[in-house]
């Protein structure tokens, strides 16, 4: 009996606690600031203005982007230079880009194929954010095949993706 009053007197407590506390008006809730993270939309959005601002010639394209140790997403550096090639694709729509995408030797042949097929993606998936035509890039996954250096302790520089800008798809 007597839990039964005490749980009685804690919700009616709590219950007029809570339909006492004071209530914001619309107008507090309007003019409060809210923090709203930013999303990749938002970045590739900025990135897509950016791109369209100024073209650049063909011959100034970046030649390539590189990658971390068994990872393909984009770095800063990297995505800075996928917006310089669509600049230079949005000025020019008769370009075509090849992007050849490569691995160093350390893992199996295998898993160089298909780590260097999805980092080419991923710069082909940036661009196409960026709104360059899908049917315009091409992407060429070599694997560990066409190594820049073969020095262990410059493998960094096989892990990359170059590009190829073409008129007329050639």
């Amino acid at each position: 009996m007597w839990g039964r009053r005490c749980l009685l007197l804690t919700t009616l407590f709590l219950v007029v606690c809570v339909g006492c506390s004071k209530k914001k008006s619309i107008e507090e809730v309007l003019d409060s600031p809210v923090y709203v993270q930013p999303s990749e939309d938002v970045a590739a959005m900025e990135a897509r203005e950016v791109a369209k601002k100024q073209p650049l010639s063909l011959t100034s394209a970046p030649a390539s982007v590189y990658f971390d140790f068994d990872r393909y997403n984009l770095r800063q550096a990297s995505t800075d230079a996928l917006a310089e090639v669509a600049q230079i694709m949005f000025a020019d729509q008769s370009l075509t880009l090849i992007i050849d995408a490569h691995a160093c030797p350390i893992g199996t042949n295998e898993w160089n194929l298909a780590l260097s097929d999805r980092r080419g993606h991923e710069c082909k998936r940036y661009l196409v954010a960026l709104e360059v035509e899908e049917s315009r890039i091409q992407v060429v996954a070599w694997g560990e095949e066409h190594p820049k250096t073969t020095d262990p302790l410059k493998y960094e520089q096989n892990r990359r993706c170059d590009f190829t800008l073409s008129e007329g798809g050639k």
